[in-house]
């Protein structure tokens, strides 16, 4: 196996588990019946999630423009 194969195998593999944690957060955020709560409820999670999806890229990603959404993700 390469060492790119692997890094490729290693990013896929976190980013199957930030997906599943982020669904999983998503799912599990109570209902209230309050627009405003249960909007921040689910929104918290998913972009929880999309930061770790962007460190990840931030690690095994090479691509400047990638990398600097990636950034701007964070940052947001």
């Amino acid at each position: 196996m390469t060492s790119e194969r692997a890094t490729g195998d290693l990013f896929q593999h976190a980013m199957h588990q930030a997906m599943v944690t982020m669904t999983s957060a998503m799912a599990a955020a109570p209902m209230t019946g309050d627009p405003d709560r249960d909007f921040l409820a689910m929104m918290i999670p998913h972009h929880a999630g999309a930061v770790e999806m962007a460190r990840l890229v931030l690690i095994h990603g090479r691509d400047p423009l990638v990398r600097r959404l990636a950034e701007e993700v964070i940052a947001g």
